[in-house]
């Protein structure tokens, strides 16, 4: 580069401001940020598999809800096993047909910037051609006007001659 690191960022104009409502989400967080705050840790206790307290070991509902609580993280759990199983089968063969479209894309994106830049060239080439047939025209004309205004000099030459001939016959 010709500029100096430090002298590259002079010519761009400043950064917008952030504007961002005062109820936002992105506001709470910058203001959490500004007061040194560190993030929350996410909630996981709906992931552990706790049983009741000791306080409520005697009542149904507490283990109802617990049993429940287990079913959900074991379904969970079954589907995450199931979504890797099909990853596993799937997954190679999906991203080999995805990787296949893109050069597939590639290729053609390829041909038809080749199909432009022949047109252009084409275009070029008739363009040159053209200039150069009316600079041989132009060439021819201005060798004309010059003859022709050559011609009418020496008509207005001669012109002035026979007046001055005949003002001093007179």
């Amino acid at each position: 580069m010709k500029k100096k690191a430090k002298d590259y960022l002079d010519e761009l104009p400043p950064a917008r401001e952030l504007r961002v409502a005062a109820e936002s989400l992105v506001a709470q967080e910058m203001t959490r940020i500004d007061m040194g705050q560190s993030m929350c840790i996410p909630d996981n206790l709906r992931y552990r598999l706790d049983p009741p307290p000791q306080s409520k070991r005697s009542d149904v509902e507490a283990w109802t809800a617990a049993i429940d609580n287990a079913k959900a993280q074991l379904e969970h759990q079954a589907t995450r096993v199931v979504n890797l199983e099909l990853a596993l089968k799937f997954a190679p063969a999906a991203w080999r047909a995805r990787n296949a479209w893109a050069e597939a894309m590639i290729v053609q994106y390829e041909k038809e910037v080749e199909r432009a830049r022949t047109s252009v060239n084409a275009l070029n080439v008739t363009r040159k051609l053209q200039q150069e047939a009316a600079a041989k025209e132009f060439g021819a004309l201005e060798r004309e006007w010059y003859a022709t205004t050559a011609k009418c000099v020496a008509i207005e030459s001669a012109i002035l001659d026979l007046e001055a001939k005949l003002g001093a016959a007179k």
